[in-house]
């Protein structure tokens, strides 16, 4: 794939996470309808919500596991050991990614919810929930040639959220006064 078609990729994604973002804190969309009546004033609670907003990440996990099972089952690789692994291949990368990026995006939510009021993670763990999901379907359905925009919609988020958490804690350490 050419350079270029990349970047074209980077700067699209990373658009739509700007613009996205922006719409969700400035509140022309609304991920939680009922945001005002949750209270997120113990980290019991955050993490509760947090753990909440895992099913769409764990959904596109699972559909990668199926995509994996149906290429088995339809082709000669059913069988593991008879050599015939080309035809899993894609379905296997795609379900390592995910997998890769998942444990990213629960363990860095899950680490925001300590360092994070609750208004603003009412607003933050949903637009990640979305990113992801929507990169991971588009990373599937662009895979392999098209897959930097899906793959950059999760990443890019994700690269974030990390960030945000090493940085909180190199400051609660008193790394970075």
């Amino acid at each position: 794939m050419k350079l270029s078609v990349i970047l074209l990729h980077v700067v699209l994604a990373m658009s739509f996470v700007g613009f996205f973002t922006y719409s969700v804190f400035t509140g022309n969309v609304n991920l939680v309808p009922n945001a005002k009546e949750i209270k997120l004033n113990t980290l019991p609670a955050k993490l509760e919500f947090v753990l909440k907003y895992q099913t769409p990440g764990l959904f596109t996990v699972l559909l990668c596991v199926f995509y994996v099972i149906m290429r088995r089952v339809t082709t000669p690789a059913i069988n593991p050991m008879s050599g015939n692994e080309i035809y899993v291949e894609a379905a296997s990368k795609i379900l390592t990614n995910t997998l890769e990026q998942y444990v990213l995006h629960l363990v860095s939510q899950l680490i925001l919810a300590a360092y994070i009021d609750g208004p603003t993670l009412i607003k933050i763990v949903p637009l990640l929930a979305v990113f992801f999901f929507v990169g991971r379907i588009t990373f599937i359905i662009g895979y392999p040639l098209q897959r930097a925009f899906g793959w950059w919609l999760t990443f890019g988020p994700n690269v974030a959220a990390v960030g945000y958490c090493a940085y909180k804690f190199l400051i609660q350490i008193k790394v970075l006064v």
